[in-house]
């Protein structure tokens, strides 16, 4: 029994573990994927508000819950980019549905698109598949994005970047402490 359980650890860490990110004005989720079958699925929107909101109150959003999240990120760089370099884009995708006719909208477009893609290619360990498309449509914008990485990549970053691990959760742990007194 035992040996069953240790063989099954050792497949999930090795397993992909794949992350789709779809943002639409009628649809948004985040879909958290192991093999094609097992699927978690939240929504985007609560995930958004976890960073604007405060972790006592999580109905009120406040400039303190925003600016302690900020730099929670700004503390948490070295590992997102680590976790980056050791994850891949599967696809990439961003339709902006708008008049193509206007000079400004296009070449605006493109311009983002060309730093987005940029920016995938500089941090990310490989892209796949990017589709970029201006559709003459009602005013709307479609987002997705996939990555894949492993589990035991994700153990060699927290274990390879432990000093800022801990540094961030100390402070996290003092701000949590300050906000208990007021």
């Amino acid at each position: 029994m035992i040996i069953i359980l240790v063989f099954s650890f050792f497949i999930v860490l090795f397993i992909p573990i794949g992350v789709r990110v779809i943002y639409d004005n009628t649809f948004s989720d985040i879909d958290v994927f192991l093999f094609k079958k097992i699927k978690y699925k939240f929504d985007l929107d609560e995930f958004v508000r976890l960073f604007i909101t405060d972790k006592n109150k999580p109905d009120k959003i406040s400039l303190k819950a925003i600016v302690n999240n900020l730099e929670l990120i700004i503390k948490s760089k070295k590992i997102i980019k680590d976790f980056c370099k050791n994850s891949k884009i599967v696809k990439s995708t961003i339709i902006l549905k708008q008049d193509y006719d206007n000079i400004y909208t296009f070449i605006s477009f493109w311009s983002i698109v060309s730093r987005y893609s940029f920016i995938l290619k500089k941090y990310f360990k490989k892209v796949n598949n990017e589709y970029y498309m201006i559709s003459d449509a009602n005013n709307d914008i479609s987002i997705e994005l996939i990555f894949k990485f492993k589990l035991y990549k994700v153990l060699f970053i927290l274990i390879k970047n432990i000093k800022e691990l801990l540094k961030i959760l100390k402070s996290r742990r003092r701000q949590k402490n300050e906000s208990s007194y007021l």
